[in-house]
């Protein structure tokens, strides 16, 4: 081999072995909800079950056919949620909705889509968003709302109650539909 020749073969492998550095193109994993690590849930549920107890007691056990737990942001998001709680008589209310985010720090719930609450005496309240603040075992909503119970209808828009509705108070725009309970 003559020297030009090699003097060739040596830049030409030099090119080739040099020729990818610092051009790494750099590999970005490809996240399912958002490119930040907050945007992945922890855990993925089927059938996901919270409960509260106080006093080794179980106060409130909420049930969902599917939940996200993120951890860093203290969220989980439920999906066919069912919450059924119990207050100091042992009456239960059952309130259900198509969604909630629980914050599981303070285990304030946002419920969402189809909200149905049904008191331990039969009372029922409709709304499309309700909030439960587990600290003041209170529920409230700015959304329109309706209160069936023994046949009577209240409607309204706004409402703040305790989770038995015993002290249920509609904000504004009431309306009411009595039922005639004769003498």
């Amino acid at each position: 081999m003559n020297r030009i020749t090699k003097i060739l073969l040596l830049a030409l492998t030099a090119a080739v072995l040099f020729a990818g550095c610092g051009r790494e193109k750099k590999i970005k994993p490809s996240l399912p909800v958002g490119d930040s690590v907050e945007s992945v849930p922890n855990f993925v549920m089927e059938n996901f079950t919270l409960k509260s107890a106080q006093k080794g007691e179980v106060k409130w056990e909420v049930n969902a056919k599917g939940a996200q737990v993120f951890e860093l942001k203290k969220k989980a998001y439920a999906q066919g949620f069912v919450m059924n709680y119990l207050d100091a008589n042992n009456s239960k209310t059952v309130l259900y909705g198509d969604r909630a985010v629980i914050d599981t720090d303070t285990n304030f719930m946002e419920i969402t889509g189809n909200v149905k609450a049904i008191s331990g005496d039969g009372a029922v309240v409709r709304t499309n968003r309700l909030f439960w603040d587990d600290r003041r075992k209170k529920m409230y909503t700015e959304e329109e709302v309706t209160v069936t119970r023994d046949g009577t209808v209240l409607k309204g828009i706004g409402l703040e109650t305790d989770a038995g509705f015993k002290n249920l108070e509609i904000k504004r725009r009431v309306t009411l539909k009595a039922v005639d309970v004769g003498e």
